[in-house]
Order: structure tokens, then C-alpha cells, then sequence
């Protein structure tokens, strides 16, 4: 996809409001005064004890080893394997999560909590996360809420030592690193799932209007598609503002597939995990059963009993792709809207010692 920029080298590292002004006294009531104070120390009280919990949470942040929770979690999960899918989604993953299962694994597409909704999640989790990096509440969803979800589902499912989370969610928002500072890498491991940047660009899309792309503005944030934004901080390719405001909606899709493999490059590099990387593509071909039997055996599950519910899919992506190049544009625009994408997008900087451009 990308080529290595000249004279680059690979890197080696692996409250309370105001209180309330007193009703007027009447000369024949001797029991408000006394009232009122019960009223005000329970609130000095309960004041005094919020202000500890936000000082406590302040240490935190500035104390990595006071982080919440952190230590406990590893032991935990000792002994367990938690596989996430790192793509933009449209990528066959809730197909994934029909294929694989079984005995050894549990297998899930995109629950996030068994309190809250994923659409819940993405919006007051994760989407702050993603804008502000606010690490403390990402940790504190991930070890109140995600975690312990995880771990009641493996024990009701025969205590299985597998996870499987299909969907893209957590790691488009860039979890990877607060999961892996939570489980360690000897838990925490990762599908890489690519596919045909411009297939990929038009499947996306497909998903709904253009109010609701994850950058608009043009409606609520809650009807935002579940994909990052060029502002978060998590994200590695950064075109300038002027070029993204010229960039079309087919080349905005294609920045957040480039993004997202740059982002895929740093974080290997970066932090040591097992990953498997797949080709979507490499699935749909005479021999792809041997390519699920590859992720089957890297995640540590079984596969579907009947082979040919792998080729069954209700939400075809390669036959959406196709019927979108025909509202869109013919192949030969979206091949020079891709060329002249490529030329001003700007460089992938994957760290200090290696970038990528095209």
C-alpha cells in the first residue's frame, strides 16, 4: 500500500451547585434550625468526600502506579486469550462471528457491556476517549464495565479460555494500548483484517448518508458512523486542514482505510503482541477454507460445522461494492480521485524513525 520513504529505517522497539438559600424561619417552628443544620453537615460531608475522590483520581493520572485498577486485571486473565479485530469494519467481521465459535471459544461481534448498548459505549466512552485521550476513563470502562462483561461470559460459557470480539469498535477508537497497559500482551492479541482500499472506501459509505459520516456536522453526534474522526488523537495520518475540506466523500473513506493501516504499523511496532494479519480478499477464493482454519487456529477456536455457511453472506460485500462504483462514479474517475487523494494526503509517520508516502 505504502512505500517506504527514502533514507526512513525501521524501528527496533518492538459536583455540587450552590447550596440552597434557607426558607424563611417562623417564629412558631423550633425544629427548622435544627433542620437545616443536620441538612448542611450531611452535605459539608458528602462535599469533603468528592473532593478526596477527585484528588485520589488526579494522583492517578500523575502516578502510573496508582492507575486504576491496572495490576489486579492481568492476574485475572491469567491463563486467557482476548483476540480483537483491528479494521475499519465492513470487512466481513460480523460474518466472523457466525464462522468461528465453539467449545474452546466465545465468540462476539460487538457487545460492548451487558449494562449499556455499543451505540451508548461509542458515544460516552469512546468517542471522548478518542478527542481528548482521556486514559483514566477509558481504563475505568474498560475495568468496571468491558473486562468484567468478558469475564462473566467466559465463566457462564464453561469457563472458556477464549475471547473472540469480531467487531471493529474498540480498536478504531484506539483501546489497543489501554487494553494491553490492562490484560498484558500474553492476553491481549489481534486480527489485522485489510481488504481493496477502494472497494473498502465504497463499502463504507454504502453504510448511509453523508449527514452521518463521523466528521459531519450536519447532524447529532449520536448518529455518527462508529469510525475515527482526522481530530482524534490516536490518528497517524494527518492531512492539512485545506486538503481535507477539497477531499470528496470517496476520498475521506479512502483517508480513513490509509489511516487506519498506518495506525495498524505503528501499533506493531510499538507494543509486543501476537497478531495475525489476513487479506479479506484471500477468503473468497477456491482455497479460502484453509484461510479460516489459519484464523481458527491463531485464535483458538473451532469453525462452523457446515463449511458452507462461509461462503453464505447475507450482507455480500463484494456485490455492495460493485453496485456502488455505479452511483458513485465510474472506475476510471475513482481511480483519478484516488490518484489525486495520493498526492496531497501527505505522509503516514509511523514513529520518529520510519514514515510512509505513497
Amino acid at each position: 500500500m505504502f512505500r517506504r520513504k527514502s533514507g526512513a529505517s525501521r524501528s527496533s522497539d518492538g459536583g455540587f451547585k450552590d447550596h440552597p438559600p434557607q426558607p424563611p424561619r417562623s417564629k412558631f417552628n423550633l425544629v427548622w434550625p435544627a433542620a437545616c443544620f443536620m441538612l448542611l453537615l450531611a452535605l459539608g460531608r458528602s462535599m469533603h468526600f468528592c473532593r478526596s475522590q477527585n484528588a485520589a483520581s488526579d494522583r492517578a493520572a500523575v502516578d502510573p502506579s496508582r492507575r486504576f485498577m491496572a495490576p489486579s486485571l492481568k492476574a485475572e486473565f491469567e491463563g486467557k486469550k482476548l483476540v480483537f479485530v483491528f479494521s475499519t469494519g465492513r470487512t466481513g467481521t460480523k460474518h466472523f462471528s457466525s464462522v468461528f465459535g465453539g467449545k474452546e471459544a466465545l465468540v462476539n461481534h460487538q457487545d460492548e457491556s451487558d449494562l449499556v448498548s455499543t451505540k451508548e459505549a461509542v458515544n460516552n466512552v469512546y468517542r471522548p476517549f478518542a478527542a481528548r485521550n482521556d486514559t483514566e476513563l477509558a481504563r475505568k470502562f474498560l475495568a468496571e464495565v468491558k473486562l468484567p462483561m468478558i469475564k462473566s461470559r467466559l465463566q457462564a460459557a464453561d469457563d472458556s479460555k477464549v475471547y473472540f470480539q469480531t467487531g471493529h469498535v474498540p480498536l478504531a477508537f484506539g483501546m489497543a494500548p489501554v487494553l494491553l497497559e490492562l490484560l498484558g500482551s500474553n492476553t491481549f492479541a489481534a486480527v489485522r483484517i485489510r481488504r481493496d482500499r477502494i472497494q473498502q472506501a465504497l463499502s463504507l459509505m454504502a453504510l448511509g448518508p453523508e449527514s452521518e459520516d463521523p466528521w459531519s456536522e450536519d447532524s447529532e453526534s449520536l448518529n455518527r458512523r462508529w469510525f475515527p474522526r482526522p481530530s482524534d488523537f490516536h490518528v497517524k495520518l494527518r492531512p492539512d486542514e485545506p486538503v481535507w475540506n477539497r477531499f470528496n466523500r470517496f476520498q475521506r473513506y479512502l483517508w480513513l482505510v490509509d489511516d487506519t493501516e498506518c495506525r495498524w504499523q505503528s501499533l506493531k511496532r510499538k507494543y509486543a503482541f501476537d497478531y495475525l494479519e489476513v487479506q479479506m480478499e484471500s477468503l473468497l477464493q477456491l482455497n479460502g477454507v484453509e484461510q479460516y482454519e489459519k484464523i481458527a487456529a491463531f485464535v483458538g477456536t473451532g469453525l462452523s460445522a457446515r463449511v458452507e455457511s462461509m461462503h453464505a453472506r447475507d450482507n455480500s460485500i463484494e456485490q455492495k461494492g460493485r453496485d456502488n462504483m455505479k452511483w458513485v462514479a465510474d472506475e476510471k474517475t475513482l481511480r483519478l480521485w484516488d490518484e489525486q487523494y495520493r498526492k496531497s494526503v501527505g505522509p503516514c509517520v509511523v514513529d520518529q524513525n520510519l514514515t510512509y508516502k505513497w
